[in-house]
């Protein structure tokens, strides 16, 4: 995963567990804004990162056709370094 620029990557909060079921059910026809093509996920300390496919319609924001789960939060960190 390496994004041509930083505002294709977006990060989104959310309430639910982070499990494939639930990413997918809750991925589906939900809009995201032009640029992004990689989306962030985080509840409490659980991360994962997804590959996002969009419809290609001419708007502002596109809706969700498919996801791809790049990494689950056994396999993704956040690392804050402030020096960096």
């Amino acid at each position: 995963m390496i994004p041509k620029h930083c505002r294709e990557v977006g990060v989104k909060r959310v309430s639910f567990p982070i499990t494939e079921s639930n990413i997918m059910a809750e991925a589906a026809g939900k809009a995201v804004y032009t640029n992004i093509n990689y989306l962030v996920l985080n509840n409490g300390s659980d991360w994962a990162v997804l590959k996002v496919h969009k419809s290609r319609e001419p708007r502002l924001f596109q809706k969700i056709e498919r996801v791809e789960i790049i990494s689950m939060p056994a396999d993704t960190v956040f690392l804050e370094k402030p020096e960096v």
